[in-house]
Formats: C-alpha cells, sequence, structure tokens
C-alpha cells in the first residue's frame, strides 16, 4: 500500500489518499441549467469551449474505497462516506465533448485532497441530499411518481444552492444529458519563486460506469450567495430538466492535456 499525500509515512499508512484505483458509487440529484456562454467560458481554463450553454448543478452521496483498502466501509466508515455538490459547465475539448466542473463542495477533506489530485476544483461545504427512503410509512415506497427528493449546499453559513425535484416518471441513462469526457484543472502555485507551478489541463480517467436507478422529474433550483464564492456566473439561468439516479465508476488518476499558462 502506498501513500500519496501527507501524513508521509513508510507504509503509506496515514496518508489521506491512497496511491492506487478507486472506485465509487453514488446518489445523484441533477438538475440541468441553461446559462450566459460568455459568462461561463470566463471560468473556462484556455483549451475548452462553452458547447451551448448547458450546465449541471447536482448534489450527491458519495460512498469510495481504495483497491488497496476494499474494506474501508468497516474498518473506516467515515472515511469512506461523503457528500458532494457541483456546478459543472458542458464544454468541448476540440472534437472531446465532456463537462468541466467549475466548483465543487465536498464536507470530507481527504475527497477535497482527492479532488485537487484529479483537477477538480473543490472547497469545503456543508451538503445535503434526502430521497425517500421505502420502509418510511409517510414517505415511503422508494422512488415513484409523486415522490419528492431534495437537496442543499452552503458554506460558512451561507446557503450556496437549493434544487429537488418532483418524479413524473422513471428513465433510462439515455434520458439523461450526459457527455463522455469529464476535464479538470490541476493547479498547484508557486508561493516562491523557487518553487514549481503545476498547471495543467487534464482528462479524468474514469472507467467503469453504470448508471441505474433513473427517474426523471419536475425540477426545482434556487441560487443562492456568499462573498467568497462566485456564482453570478451562473446567475442569469433557465431550468431544463431535472433527474435523480444512482451511479458507479472508477478512476484511476487524470491523463495531462496540455499546459496551462495563467
Amino acid at each position: 500500500m502506498g501513500g500519496a499525500t501527507h501524513f508521509l509515512t513508510p507504509d503509506g499508512g496515514a496518508s489521506l489518499v491512497d496511491d492506487c484505483l478507486y472506485g465509487w458509487g453514488a446518489d445523484l440529484i441533477v438538475v440541468y441549467l441553461r446559462c450566459d456562454p460568455e459568462r461561463l467560458q470566463a471560468l473556462l481554463p484556455p483549451g475548452l469551449k462553452v458547447a451551448d450553454g448547458l450546465c449541471m448543478a447536482y448534489v450527491g452521496a458519495f460512498q469510495s474505497a481504495s483497491e488497496d483498502r476494499p474494506d474501508a466501509l468497516l474498518l473506516n466508515p467515515a472515511g469512506a462516506v461523503y457528500n458532494e455538490a457541483a456546478l459543472s459547465i458542458a464544454c468541448t475539448y476540440g472534437d472531446r465533448k465532456g463537462y468541466f466542473p467549475a466548483f465543487v463542495w465536498v464536507d470530507k477533506e481527504w475527497s477535497l485532497i482527492r479532488g485537487w489530485l484529479n483537477g477538480y476544483p473543490k472547497k469545503i461545504g456543508a451538503i445535503t441530499m434526502a430521497r425517500p427512503h421505502a420502509y418510511n410509512p409517510v414517505t415511503g415506497g422508494g422512488l415513484r411518481v409523486g415522490a419528492v427528493t431534495g437537496g442543499i449546499c452552503s458554506r460558512h453559513g451561507f446557503t450556496l444552492m437549493r434544487m429537488g425535484l418532483t418524479l413524473t416518471r422513471a428513465g433510462e441513462p439515455g434520458d439523461l444529458k450526459s457527455r463522455p469526457s469529464t476535464f479538470g484543472h490541476r493547479h498547484w502555485p508557486a508561493l516562491h519563486p523557487t518553487q514549481t507551478v503545476v498547471s495543467e489541463l487534464v482528462e479524468v480517467n474514469r472507467t467503469d460506469l453504470k448508471i441505474g436507478d433513473v427517474w426523471l422529474g419536475e425540477p426545482f433550483f434556487e441560487l443562492g450567495n456568499a462573498p467568497d464564492e462566485a456564482l453570478d456566473h451562473f446567475r442569469d439561468h433557465e431550468v431544463v430538466a431535472g433527474a435523480t439516479y444512482s451511479y458507479g465508476f472508477r478512476i484511476g488518476g487524470a491523463t495531462r492535456l496540455e499546459p496551462i499558462q495563467r
């Protein structure tokens, strides 16, 4: 077992992130937005172009484990689950179609650091997602027509996003506005002239993608505000569609596409 981050110890056991493949399973609430392409382009690193103003806002509950520690759910449950929210922009790199996660918030530091290593721009936030439980006698029945589900993301006491769905019908993976690639920006600045800058456009190496339990619904979305965020880039938006679903995948680092000069 190798460690990729601090704490650096001989056996790697104190590292926040393992130096190996990870697997994920997640439940998501997604609301698709149409935003001003010019304002979105300003958030993209060089090399990426806005597609048509489509954006994906989501909140989700994630569980993950590395191939070196597949028993994490038993031995370290708090180190295997986290919540996440994001605002991602549909874009292209040459002829490749993908999303660029412009803003991402998570509630565990190891997810934040692992995200930075892979090119995800993450901050710490407070995220909650609620979906109907099949055995709750009031909201019971699980995901079904008429059920409601919602999520919220906040940071430092400021509400950043609220979203939700009233489910209208069961769907298929093809109903989602998915794109095959996820692009990122690995950015590690130099705080002294003797240090080395890392700034590069990457594509996340995501494999073994599986999607299921897709439900479509009437979406609700509310964008908040905070003094240390830049949410106005998404302020003028049209709510397009919404869905909730479950999915799984592996990530094995990110492939460097080109250097970025800022």
